[in-house]
């Protein structure tokens, strides 16, 4: 997947110096058929890009930001006139004509479109047609510069993607190397390997989606009946804990995967007498599950450096 040509800096009002990068020809990927929703997938495109953890989808800041990609874009050749060239850069999570930050469920950027609406910009992100995309594009169904909201299966014609603080490479380590299941045996699996690691801590949803990338990307398997530990729930509350600072809940993080970017799975049924973990159990979502079921639920763990 090759980049469109967009590698320039934002200085908006709120003082961010970011770089973006738009990506062309992305269509089958970004789509998927793996019953993630198709966001997630766009997110998963941007978290891949140069080894991955290096950029995330990007997150609109305010009006001039959406000017100025709209510009950028132009300028690297995307054609916005038609619904085959559709950028999204926000999405309806409930479906309900609102939309909200790609990366944070809770950070709506309603604001945004309405504001450009206010300044002339035309379009139809605020018809009630329950589509769940929000961006640029479809300008010729209107004859002038304008936001539109649009199903995945419409046609996405490129993502933007900016530049991040990369997430930490990960050491991965597999059943057979497991010194047991309990915390301490799994703790004690990192630390020893040569170098200096220690269990993985999950920091956000983005976080997350490049590890699952990162595993699959390397041959590691996803699938039922065995997973890779992410959290942990020592009050067995069904509520998980990072594994380095157990006063951290993580379970929102959890949450939002399932909320926000299609993940299922069983980690939020309340099996906290047995289940123990939360983490990666299949292609589709999380689970949790516990030492008590041995090491043959286990694939393995997740370290970092530490």
């Amino acid at each position: 997947m090759g980049s469109s040509g967009i590698n320039a800096e934002y200085m908006g009002s709120s003082g961010i110096n970011a770089e973006y990068m738009g990506s062309s020809g992305i269509n089958a990927e970004y789509m998927g058929s793996s019953g993630i929703n198709a966001e997630y997938r766009g997110r998963e495109t941007c978290l891949g890009l140069e080894g991955g953890g290096l950029f995330d989808f990007v997150s609109i800041r305010d009006e001039d930001h959406v000017i100025w990609l709209r510009e950028q874009l132009l300028e690297a050749g995307e054609d916005l006139s038609t619904g085959a060239s559709g950028v999204p850069l926000a999405i309806s999570f409930a479906n309900d004509n609102r939309y909200y930050d790609v990366r944070d469920p809770a950070r709506s950027v309603q604001a945004v479109f309405d504001g450009l609406q206010q300044r002339g910009w035309l379009g139809d992100h605020h018809t009630q047609q329950q589509q769940i995309l929000a961006g640029l594009g479809w300008e010729g169904l209107w004859g002038g510069v304008g936001t539109a909201d649009w199903r995945p299966e419409d046609g996405v014609g490129a993502i933007v993607c900016e530049r991040v603080a990369p997430y930490p490479r990960p050491h991965v380590l597999t059943q057979e190397q497991l010194l047991g299941t309990q915390l301490d045996e799994l703790s004690r699996t990192c630390a020893e390997a040569p170098g200096r690691w220690r269990l993985v801590s999950v920091r956000d949803t983005g976080h997350a989606i490049w590890l699952r990338r990162f595993l699959l990307d390397n041959g590691y398997t996803i699938q039922g009946g065995a997973g890779w530990p992410l959290g942990v729930d020592p009050q067995q509350q069904n509520r998980y804990a990072d594994f380095n600072d157990l006063g951290r809940d993580i379970t929102p993080i959890f949450d939002t995967l399932v909320s926000g970017y299609g993940f299922g799975g069983d980690h939020h049924t309340d099996q906290s007498s047995t289940d123990l973990y939360a983490g990666f159990w299949d292609q589709k979502g999380l689970g949790d599950f516990g030492p008590a079921h041995g090491l043959s639920h286990f694939r393995g763990v997740v370290c970092e450096a530490g």
